[in-house]
């Protein structure tokens, strides 16, 4: 089977496709088709090193990955049918993928009872989208405990964890005081949270200010710490869901990390949750669908930050070369004065040395261009079209793309030089050879 996994800890650049051993369930396990895989931050502290002491002793590569999203194709022995699992069956689950691999992977086997029927009618990007976050809510509010009408105070509350945890508490009979970004007020008020209070500086003053005394409880889901110490009565609770060795002793202040991997067997918490993100209560946000081959680029909006809603990775065509055409990085290189995509890899095979590729805006179009050469075999690789020297122009409307000649391509020439003015590249860029390989990528979008 294919993964996207590490041999190394690094950037978003470390991420590659690798060939692993297909897996076999065990006693109690079912494997899963893979279809779609979410992308979280706790993929990017794996990525990063970050998880690197739970690791020890594992050979790499290491793959990433706790939502899953697919089909059922082989079920282990002693799984109780009480579970209601068939193969073939549409399912949602969580990984727990220390000391084995993730769920970045065409391929996973994990316990039975880390799985459900998916949502009815969610796409599997949906179905992958919810699960370990909802999960890490549940968590958290389920270690707290508190009795109904207790005063919580959720950071990042427009996020994943941070929405789900307001719901859920919500729903639990608390009153919920929300910090987020001012843009997100009309939708936290609309779960019903009791009080919105702007992330800034004085976030937890003005938290004291709404709640005489200060809350009762914090879920941290934006992992501000002590800074919102001062919202907290004393003796107050605090959930961090990132390890906390040295947490100040203050005011009498309980500081407890929660774990969601305490939490991946609890079946009939999957089953509640699962149910609630089909009834509506729970959403299903998708920020963008990525093929898995460009797990990089998932990892790069991540980081990036701002998203409402999960970015997802599609394995359905991970095997397919026509599929890893980078559209949304060629509209990023398009937008920024970037010009570098890394060349593509296939079992073991580089087609090409690093791809030079540049990209302009001309009216509504991007376009773009590459030198003809070495790099060849990127394209042919790409557009599953025989090896030898082609030209970009023999791309077609069947791979999104449209061949470009006429009068606009004296607009593009100007584009280039106004952008990669000064570029030692700028000659190539408005070459004969280039210009012969000159597509458009936008309106038309790519059918994988």
């Amino acid at each position: 089977m294919k993964a996207i996994g590490l041999n190394q800890y690094g950037g978003p650049g470390v991420l590659e496709i690798v060939d692993l051993e297909d897996p076999h369930p065990g006693a109690g396990e079912v494997r899963v088709a893979v279809k779609a895989a979410g992308v979280n931050p706790v993929d990017q502290m794996v990525r990063e090193g970050s998880l690197a002491t739970f690791y020890e002793g594992i050979q790499p590569p290491f793959v990433p990955g706790m939502d899953i999203a697919g089909m059922i194709d082989e079920i282990g022995d002693e799984v109780d049918p009480g579970l209601g699992l068939r193969k073939g069956m549409a399912v949602t689950g969580v990984v727990s993928n220390f000391g084995g691999y993730g769920g970045y992977s065409q391929l996973v086997c994990l316990p039975a009872v880390s799985v459900a029927a998916a949502p009815v009618g969610a796409s599997f990007p949906e179905a992958a989208s919810f699960l370990m976050n909802a999960l890490t809510a549940r968590n958290a509010l389920d270690e707290l405990a508190l009795p109904k009408g207790s005063e919580l105070l959720v950071t990042g509350a427009a996020g994943a964890v941070g929405t789900y945890a307001c719901i859920l508490a919500i729903r639990d009979g608390l009153n919920v005081a929300a910090i987020a970004a001012p843009a997100d007020e009309a939708m936290l008020r609309s779960l019903g949270v009791a009080h919105f209070i702007p992330r800034g500086e004085d976030a937890a003053e003005q938290v004291r200010r709404a709640v005489a005394g200060g809350v009762d409880a914090v879920v941290d889901a934006a992992g501000i710490r002590e800074e919102i110490f001062p919202a907290l009565r004393d003796g107050g609770r605090f959930i961090t869901l990132r390890f906390w060795d040295d947490a100040p002793d203050i005011r009498g202040i309980a500081v407890k990390f929660v774990n969601v991997r305490d939490r991946v067997t609890d079946h009939d918490a999957i089953v509640n949750l699962v149910r609630l993100a089909a009834e509506g209560t729970l959403p299903m946000r998708v920020a963008a669908v990525i093929p898995a081959r460009d797990a990089a680029s998932a990892h790069e909006q991540l980081e990036k930050g701002g998203l409402r809603g999960r970015v997802v990775l599609d394995f359905t065509e991970i095997d397919d070369p026509a599929a890893t055409w980078p559209v949304d990085e060629l509209r990023r290189i398009a937008d920024n004065d970037d010009f570098h995509i890394s060349p593509l890899r296939e079992n073991g095979t580089t087609y090409g040395t690093p791809t030079w590729i540049w990209s302009v805006r001309v009216d509504d179009g991007i376009y773009v261009r590459a030198y003809n050469g070495r790099s060849s075999r990127w394209y042919q690789a790409a557009m599953k079209q025989k090896r030898g020297r082609i030209s970009t122009a023999g791309m077609t409307k069947d791979v999104g793309f449209e061949p470009v000649d006429g009068p606009i391509q004296e607009r593009i020439d100007d584009a280039y030089r106004t952008k990669y003015a000064g570029s030692p590249y700028l000659g190539s860029m408005i070459g004969e050879r280039a210009r012969a390989a000159t597509v458009r990528v936008s309106p038309y979008e790519s059918k994988v």
